[in-house]
């Protein structure tokens, strides 16, 4: 079977570990895969025996007038050139970003979109107008519209629809006419050398974002929690905060550590760093409070056995049960994160029962043979 798998860029690194697992997945299922797209440099496929294209460099990194209009209309542009060029027969195309579907005339192959976003324009103008501060809240209200136009545009050229959270499946499922769907777990390479069951005398907690003082990463929240929970003399556990920081909270993370907090800043570390960081931490904690679209970095988290402490959104809840693979907690009550995490950090048995809880459950759910045979049933279903 002949399948074009279509990144379209990768400087993100949820995108970029997200599509190098989708590739090393359907090499499992014994297809012949063609990667294509922008800024191939960062994947490196070709150092893991993946025949890839590059179309140039990454669009977005480009200074083109007038926004994701004139960006997609560019990323389509080319990939039509090259999909004229191609001699073999192709089965199917899956596009990991929906803007950049392309359909050609005549061409039998099926066309698959990723589905990542799950934002109205109600939603949209909400969440900007939360996480943006003054004029800029105008110019990213506009550029994110238009996303959402690209893709609904996308999703309508596809024949299949993968998500990556069930919940936008359902969400577009509602928009579009016709639309065939299905939640397909996002493949995650599980290490094979990693079983960590064991824990120490100090819970490491890890917050990793790539700026950490975006209002919707809640940062600030999970500090006012863990400073209440050390002040009340429960002090072990250690604090590793990755990505980029205001001067406001490296003054905040100074003040908790003079107060005897082991907490230390890092800045944002590139992915294979940061899965070095997620394996020497015990739990992860995802505080976000915007409802918009999926995440990658958890999923590693947990097949490297760390347990995820997450908001309850609904990006989070195909893998983050409560109880079993991780913990939730209710954004509009602090007193139930503080609760969760003295948890943890009072009951061994429990850390070291989410922790085997996460990995199985990868395992099962996400393990790259199992999505492997899922994604070529998808393409085989035309």
């Amino acid at each position: 079977m002949q399948v074009v798998l279509c990144p379209f860029r990768f400087r993100t690194s949820g995108i970029t570990s997200y599509s190098q697992a989708v590739a090393k997945a359907l090499d499992t299922a014994g297809i012949d895969l063609l990667v294509v797209g922008f800024d191939m440099g960062s994947l490196r496929l070709a150092d893991q025996g993946f025949r890839s294209v590059s179309l140039g460099e990454d669009p977005m990194l480009m200074t083109y007038a007038g926004g994701p209009l004139v960006t997609y209309a560019y990323i389509r542009s080319r990939m039509r050139r090259f999909l004229r060029t191609l001699t073999k027969r192709v089965d199917a195309i899956h596009y990991i970003f929906p803007g950049s579907t392309v359909r050609q005339n005549n061409s039998e192959a099926l066309i698959a979109a990723t589905s990542w976003e799950f934002q109205s324009p109600s939603d949209i103008i909400r969440n900007v107008s939360r996480n943006f501060r003054g004029v800029m809240k105008v110019p990213a209200v506009l550029d994110r519209l238009e996303h959402y136009y690209h893709d609904l545009r996308g999703y309508a050229r596809s024949d299949v629809v993968v998500g990556t959270t069930s919940e936008s499946i359902a969400f577009w499922s509602k928009r579009i006419p016709e639309f065939k769907g299905m939640y397909i777990p996002p493949p995650v390479d599980v290490p094979s050398y990693l079983n960590r069951d064991e824990t120490g005398d100090s819970v490491r907690f890890l917050v990793g974002e790539r700026d950490l003082d975006r209002k919707r990463n809640n940062v600030w929240l999970v500090l006012d929690v863990l400073a209440q929970i050390h002040n009340a003399g429960i002090t072990n556990f250690e604090v590793e905060l990755v990505g980029v920081s205001s001067e406001g909270l490296r003054r905040r993370v100074g003040e908790l550590s003079r107060n005897g907090m082991r907490i230390r800043l890092t800045h944002y570390l590139p992915h294979a760093a940061f899965q070095d960081a997620l394996e020497r931490t015990d739990v992860a904690l995802v505080p976000r409070f915007i409802h918009d679209q999926g995440a990658y970095w958890p999923l590693e988290a947990m097949a490297r056995g760390t347990t995820v402490i997450s908001s309850n959104l609904p990006a989070f809840r195909d893998f983050v049960i409560d109880g079993y693979t991780g913990l939730t907690f209710n954004l509009d009550e602090p007193e139930e994160l503080r609760w969760k995490l003295m948890m943890v950090l009072t009951d061994d048995g429990l850390l070291r029962q989410l922790k085997r809880g996460a990995r199985d459950f990868i395992l099962e759910k996400h393990s790259l043979p199992i999505v492997g045979r899922q994604l070529e049933r998808v393409y085989r279903s035309r």
